[in-house]
């Protein structure tokens, strides 16, 4: 999965709604069109991903096929998941140490320096909590934009709508500028491992 930089994102983000897993203080700052998530890659229809931004317009779009993931990062989340169960605090120490991933099963949050870079839902495709999952996003994501002075574009939540049974990873990206392009795209393939990684475990405890 390759990173590339973004559209434009015009809308400040002043700050955000808290959220039940702890983490960081809200990120005070402007979105920046250079540390915004993007994922490029056309790829098959195993995974879909949207990104969300603090802007509240329509979120990027793109297809992940999970064969294409890393076997390294593959193992490395379905050990901690398999550790740790679907609900943790983690922190991927060693040379990732300004790492770490909170888990509260089908909702997570990866923060790098203790700052909050990427929150991130997983839509398994059959599933009673599939709705609640989309419902919890979307709570989140209203109040994110009225929290910065704006509103989510009618045509935001469309792609959710057309998900069906396809098993999603949703993100919101912070676009905080203080986070570099490497830390950024890292955090990126961890969100979609530890997504796979979710998904096979619940698959397994079913």
């Amino acid at each position: 999965m390759k990173m590339s930089g973004s559209k434009t994102r015009s809308k400040p983000t002043n700050a955000f709604p808290p959220w039940k897993g702890g983490g960081s203080a809200p990120i005070q700052t402007a979105p920046n069109e250079s540390k915004c998530l993007t994922l490029r890659d056309a790829m098959s229809q195993s995974l879909g991903v949207l990104i969300y931004f603090p802007d509240g317009k329509s979120p990027e779009e793109s297809p992940c096929d999970v064969a294409t993931l890393s076997p390294r990062w593959s193992a490395m989340c379905s050990e901690i998941i398999s550790s740790h169960g679907p609900v943790f605090r983690y922190n991927m120490g060693g040379t990732l140490a300004h790492f770490d991933v909170e888990m509260a099963g089908p909702i997570g949050r990866l923060l790098i320096h203790k700052i909050r870079c990427i929150d991130f839902w997983v839509r398994r495709a059959v599933n009673a909590q599939a709705q609640a999952v989309i419902d919890h996003f979307t709570d989140f994501f209203r109040r994110a934009c009225e929290s910065s002075g704006s509103s989510p574009d009618a045509k935001a939540f469309a792609p959710l709508r057309r998900l069906d049974h396809a098993n999603a990873l949703i993100l919101f990206d912070y676009c905080n500028p203080a986070i570099g392009e490497d830390d950024k795209a890292a955090m990126a393939q961890l969100a979609v491992h530890l997504a796979n990684a979710y998904l096979a475990y619940c698959e397994n405890v079913a």
